[in-house]
């Protein structure tokens, strides 16, 4: 058994921290019980349309971008498929515009994520400025409300500062809202709880908006559906994964009954010569090794590939050959080498 953890207490075990009233409704339900409660910020007013034209204008661009859904073969099933829409989602889709585009539709997705990124961004960045001016110089080094982080002199009457604003110091800004990017993770926490409740030990992997599960005859399994908030399949039509493996968040791969492979590996571009290391086989052994051994030493695989770096002082943008490790890290739970399974801490 890896990763053994001697939790060893007296008292119930406890969480602190801080979470939005939907989710604690849930909490709640399941049978956990509220110990104590620092602060609250109530709000006396709701809405349900905070920003609905925005959305259902991106919406529509990405939606037909995707192209018509798989099972769309005749005229009279596009037609149903946006008049359905229309009618589940409030958006009118323009036949003359769907078509699969991965370009327009990843450019509408941006859109559709950068409203809660812009509110739910740090609002103390890394400032990088250019210093002329000793004065300016001294107060981004010495003044306690800056902390600099990097300072190199371009020339003799120049220098390139990055800085923030010092941690224990007041920042502000008019473009963000934490309490809505805040439910807006929390709702689609919420989405991702619901499947996994169901599925329970079925469960292999999930990310924030997916979900990869064992399909048993007689079980129940997640709908699938063309709107928003509803699931799609990922594998070709008439196919299923026969084979599995995950090495971390955003790290694995898969077979289909078609005989080819997916892989996904995290930072590491899957080019003719990196997948000559990293594929299919080469991480389940990664996994098997990490399972299978008990001590500290754990097989890895490097590669190398070309990336962009930024030079600061120059102020360009150069290709060099960047050094990539691939290894299986997991400390989230206990796992079981025996079955691979994973259980909670204190299980």
């Amino acid at each position: 058994m890896h990763n053994p953890a001697d939790l060893s207490h007296t008292s119930e075990r406890a969480l602190t921290g801080t979470w939005c009233t939907v989710e604690l409704n849930v909490v709640v339900e399941k049978g956990y019980r509220i110990a104590e409660i620092y602060e609250v910020w109530h709000f006396e007013r709701k809405a349900k349309n905070l920003f609905s034209e925005y959305i259902n204008l991106h919406l529509r661009q990405k939606q037909e971008a995707s192209g018509y859904p798989e099972w769309c073969k005749t005229e009279e099933d596009k037609e149903r498929y946006v008049r359905d829409y229309k009618k589940n989602e409030g958006v009118q889709l323009r036949q003359e515009h769907i078509e699969f585009n991965p370009a327009k539709r990843q450019i509408a997705k941006l859109f559709l994520n950068s409203l809660w990124d812009k509110f739910g961004q740090s609002t103390n960045q890394l400032t990088t400025s250019v210093v002329t001016e000793p004065e300016e110089l001294f107060k981004y080094l010495f003044v306690p409300y800056y902390k600099a982080s990097s300072c190199e002199f371009v020339d003799d009457e120049a220098a390139i500062l990055m800085w923030k604003v010092a941690e224990n110091q007041p920042t502000k800004s008019t473009c963000t809202n934490v309490f809505i990017a805040s439910f807006t993770t929390a709702y689609a926490r919420l989405e991702l709880y619901k499947l996994l409740d169901r599925l329970e030990d079925r469960c292999l992997y999930h990310d924030t908006d997916s979900v990869i599960f064992i399909s048993r005859e007689g079980a129940w399994s997640p709908a699938l559906g063309d709107y928003l908030g509803q699931l799609t399949s990922e594998i070709p039509p008439n196919t299923s994964i026969t084979k599995f493996a995950a090495a971390g968040p955003k790290t694995y791969g898969y077979g289909l009954s078609n005989g080819s492979t997916v892989l996904k590996v995290k930072g590491i571009t899957l080019n003719s010569a990196n997948s000559a290391k990293v594929n299919f086989e080469s991480l389940k052994n990664l996994i098997d090794e990490y399972c299978l051994t008990e001590g500290s030493e754990k097989k890895e695989i490097r590669i190398e590939q070309p990336g962009i770096v930024r030079v600061k002082k120059r102020w360009a943008l150069e290709t060099r050959v960047l050094r990539k490790t691939l290894r299986v890290v997991y400390n989230k739970r206990v796992l079981k080498s025996e079955d691979y399974c994973t259980l909670p801490y204190g299980y």
